[in-house]
């Protein structure tokens, strides 16, 4: 009886892990096209200078507002809207207001962007690439990026669907979303733009972790609000860091898909973070106290 009892937990077990399996394949088959109206993309902006102090050099969102007509081909209209920005590095992205057009070829699943002071468009995402092909000529064009392949292509679970994901070597590309760094960012050397949340139809889809807010932040106050209780020293570092809390807290660490890799119950005073087996990369963390909340970035060299 146990032995027939051991055998129909394995069976039930294969089944719902097939099922599983089958319908995160099958849904990550499925061609998520991109907003026609109504996407909003917050991004933060920083560079490695800026990563001591734990703040965004630069906070913004892309927003749709409307279509435009160039070369005869409609477009949606994209917006830039900036919250606020501190002066911790020389390198800022340009432009506020129109930004461009975008559109997208969903039989062939492509998306071209054409720039604000151009009228010829270039390929922004192609979502047909395999392992080992190079990336549009858009990034390539504006970066001059050095590492222009996909590396892996996986899926992501977005609100209550898997989309495909396409990675580069630093950074990925989403499926009806775009790039992890931002619409019209990438990853490159010390530069770290990042998608911290996505915006369709007035639903939130995506968050770089549980609980960030889509919302701009519109002055550097409401970010350091309680930034003194927490020191992270070196940052970037190699093998391990110091966590110098002015409380008994809780340290979280997420890395750029907003999985949790590590927590730390930290007393008050000096705590170590060991590099571990963690990859080289930007990685964001939380410390939660009973009264006091901190979020900002961690580098592993």
């Amino acid at each position: 009886m146990g032995h027939f009892n051991a055998t129909a937990m394995r069976i039930t077990f294969l089944l719902l892990f097939n099922l599983i399996w089958f319908q995160s394949n099958s849904q990550s088959n499925i061609y998520h096209t991109f907003p026609v109206s109504d996407g909003v993309w917050r991004v933060d902006w920083g560079e490695q200078s800026c990563f001591s102090s734990g703040l965004p050099q630069a906070n913004y969102r892309y927003i749709m507002n409307g279509d435009s007509v160039i070369n005869g081909i409609s477009y949606h209209k994209i917006e830039r809207e900036y919250g606020s920005s501190i002066g911790c590095g020389p390198f800022y992205p340009q432009g506020n207001g129109y930004m461009g057009g975008l559109r997208e070829d969903s039989l062939n699943r492509l998306i071209y962007f054409v720039p604000r002071d151009s009228i010829n468009e270039s390929l922004l995402y192609d979502f047909n690439l395999s392992v080992g092909d190079t990336l549009p000529s858009y990034f390539i064009d504006l970066f001059g990026l050095s590492y222009t392949t996909i590396t892996s292509i996986d899926s992501m679970l977005i609100g209550s669907e898997y989309r495909k994901v396409l990675h580069s070597i630093g950074n990925s590309f989403v499926e009806g979303i775009g790039s992890l760094a931002g619409l019209l960012e990438t990853q490159r050397l010390d530069l770290t733009p990042n998608l911290v949340c996505y915006i369709q139809d007035g639903i939130e889809l995506y968050q770089y972790f549980p609980g960030v807010s889509c919302d701009l932040i519109s002055s550097i106050d409401e970010k350091m609000q309680t930034k003194d209780d927490v020191d992270i020293f070196p940052n970037p570092f190699n093998t391990a860091c110091t966590i110098r809390v002015d409380y008994r807290s809780t340290f979280i660490l997420y890395n750029l898909l907003g999985i949790e890799v590590k927590r730390i119950n930290c007393v008050e005073g000096s705590n170590v973070l060991d590099r571990e087996q963690f990859s080289s990369g930007l990685y964001f963390y939380e410390v939660i106290g009973s009264k006091n909340k901190n979020r900002g970035r961690i580098v592993m060299n």
